[in-house]
């Protein structure tokens, strides 16, 4: 869907450095990268953000993510995930809705590469599929 395309390619278009604008935004409205999913909710906190336990750790000019998503949609339609995880311990933030970033996950380079993905079964709205998403 041409939504998924337009409101996930914000966050880049505001908060990317200009390398990845450059490379990744042209691509992305010719319809070669797809930016669909969005990994947000978890098993032990739904959507309420700020209980997420999901956890990336800088490691060079990496991160490395450990942690579960549920839920999310358009995975198989997507080469890009927006993953949103906790970058800084909840008990070191005087707010609990700090220490909460954005990440772009690269599926392809990311699955069988520490990314596990299922898809749920489910008896109703089929036509879009869920799947858990472990790291």
């Amino acid at each position: 869907s041409i939504h998924g395309g337009i409101y996930n390619s914000v966050p880049i278009v505001k908060y990317a450095d200009e390398g990845l604008k450059a490379d990744l935004l042209p691509r992305v409205a010719d319809g070669e990268a797809r930016i669909q999913a969005f990994g947000l909710t978890e098993p032990n906190a739904g959507s309420d953000s700020t209980a997420m336990e999901t956890r990336a750790e800088r490691d060079g000019d990496e991160y490395v993510v450990n942690g579960e998503k549920v839920w999310i949609s358009r995975v198989e339609d997507s080469d890009y995930l927006l993953l949103m995880a906790r970058t800084t311990p909840r008990d070191e933030v005087d707010k609990r809705t700090r220490g909460i970033s954005m990440i772009l996950v690269d599926l392809e380079e990311a699955y069988g590469n520490g990314l596990e993905i299922e898809r749920i079964p489910k008896t109703a709205s089929r036509a879009v599929h869920s799947y858990q998403l472990y790291f």
